[in-house]
């Protein structure tokens, strides 16, 4: 008896285990399911989102036939793909390194091998998309797909300097134009939108120390630039306003006719309301000849006067640094005379 109940205790147990392993089983495999599930829905919202991006980036090519403009998004969607492999494919390397509990200098060794190896992929990567853009597109609007690949930072970061300095020279611009459009290249193939802009923002730094350098101040030439984008954009509201003042003088004109319509029977009420429409357009005419047009006019007068100005400045502030001649630096200013005030 004692042996029976132990053999059943014992089966007991056995299917016990077996179901256990059985559960087990399929817990494993629904996991892995939903893991393997949840890699495709991620991969597939990634290739939308990269699709998406480069459909943004052609659309402004001004391509009219499809099949070309397809092979353009599917070039664009296969570089920002194969980055993103080669990222994903160094950061496990790493990662493993890191596991091996490696010392500190053996570390130092792997990453800087590893950074190497990235290097050389993501540059035969961006060497081998340019030559495909190269062989259906335009030089223009390759640029035009390395600009969009990496916002405008380029010809926007261009404008500004030359806004900000205008007295910039020849050599200098194209200094300027040189470590931007190396920076573009650069930026081309960052992992993402924060280390896009942190590529331009290491050449700025690269361009500010050169034209600190040249003798610029480059924090008061900010500074001056940002007042004179402030007056520009009050210059622009006043202008407006001179646009707009007319338009509000005839729709008063208009409303005062619409008022001398309904009083027709009246004649009393007849000259009041001609009187409205008159006195409506003279107002509007009135106000935007004398007054938003002419503040316009004076606050852009006013923004040249202060951008010669500074620009003389300027130029002298670099011709003592460069150590010019006195007479020659004496002889260079005098072209600016007429900014003197009577």
């Amino acid at each position: 008896m004692k042996r029976f109940l132990l053999a059943g205790s014992g089966l007991i147990m056995k299917k016990q285990y077996a179901s256990l392993f059985l559960s087990g089983f399929f817990l494993i495999a629904v996991l892995s399911a939903c893991n393997h599930s949840f890699a495709q829905s991620s991969n597939s919202d990634y290739i939308k989102t990269i699709t998406d991006r480069s459909a943004k980036i052609v659309n402004t090519l001004g391509i009219v036939d499809s099949a070309l403009y397809n092979h353009t998004v599917q070039l664009l969607v296969n570089q920002y793909s194969g980055l993103n492999d080669v990222y994903a494919k160094h950061k496990e390397i790493i990662a493993a390194a890191k596991a091996k509990g490696l010392s500190a200098d053996e570390l130092a060794a792997q990453t800087k091998q590893d950074e190497e190896l990235k290097a050389t992929e993501i540059q035969q990567l961006h060497d081998a998309f340019i030559t495909g853009l190269s062989k259906s597109l335009s030089e223009e609007q390759v640029e035009q797909v390395k600009d969009g690949m990496t916002y405008r930072v380029f010809p926007i970061t261009y404008a500004a300097y030359q806004d900000e300095l205008p007295q910039l020279t020849m050599e200098q611009k194209a200094q300027i134009y040189a470590w931007l459009k190396e920076a573009r290249e650069k930026a081309m193939d960052a992992e993402s939108s924060e280390k896009k802009h942190a590529v331009f923002g290491k050449y700025k730094g690269k361009i500010n120390n050169y034209l600190s350098a040249a003798g610029y101040d480059m924090k008061k030439a900010g500074e001056e630039w940002q007042e004179r984008i402030k007056e520009r954009e009050a210059a622009k509201i006043w202008s407006a306003a001179g646009g707009y003042a007319p338009t509000v003088g005839i729709l008063g004109a208009v409303l005062g006719l619409i008022h001398v319509m309904e009083n027709l029977s009246d004649p009393a009420k007849i000259g009041s309301g001609i009187a409205v429409a008159f006195v409506a357009t003279i107002y509007g005419v009135a106000l935007a000849n004398l007054v938003f047009l002419p503040i316009s006019n004076k606050l852009k007068g006013h923004i040249q006067h202060e951008m010669s100005r500074r620009e003389m400045l300027l130029n002298a502030w670099v011709s003592i640094a460069r150590g010019d001649n006195p007479k020659l630096v004496s002889e260079r200013l005098e072209s600016y005379l007429h900014l003197r005030e009577t």
